[in-house]
């Protein structure tokens, strides 16, 4: 497995962190988002964080199995968005005139902003 840092995000096995900057302690921090389990990790420095943080993804995985319990996923696929009525109304039509669901239509509007928000620039 590997470990990517991208814009202060760890990523491993699925689990995104943080990265935290402590100036009074002189080290780093940060805990596993987007998930109700309390799972953090700390380095003096970015190899030992990241280190610290797959560590403590595995451990919390590994506790799981010995429990019986499931593991928390960060993801499920499902989230739900509000909107204004007047959107809403706009987006139905839109899809309906895609001849697409109003799930579909709201899928590629994301994908399509995501696709915008990456960087573009390549460094060799």
């Amino acid at each position: 497995m590997t470990t990517k840092i991208e814009s202060d995000l760890l990523e491993y096995r699925g689990y995104c962190g943080t990265v935290n900057v402590s100036v009074e302690d002189e080290t780093l921090y940060g805990k596993v988002l987007y998930i109700r389990d309390l799972i953090i990790y700390d380095g003096v420095d970015v190899p030992t964080l990241t280190a610290n943080f797959k560590n403590a993804v595995d451990e919390y995985l590994a506790l799981c199995r010995e429990l019986g319990d499931k593991p928390e996923k960060p993801f499920t696929g499902t989230f739900q968005v509000r909107v204004p009525q007047d959107m809403h109304r706009e987006i139905a039509i839109a899809a309906q005139k895609a001849n697409i669901s109003i799930n579909k239509y709201t899928e590629e509007a994301l994908a399509t902003k995501i696709q915008r928000s990456r960087p573009t620039h390549v460094v060799s």
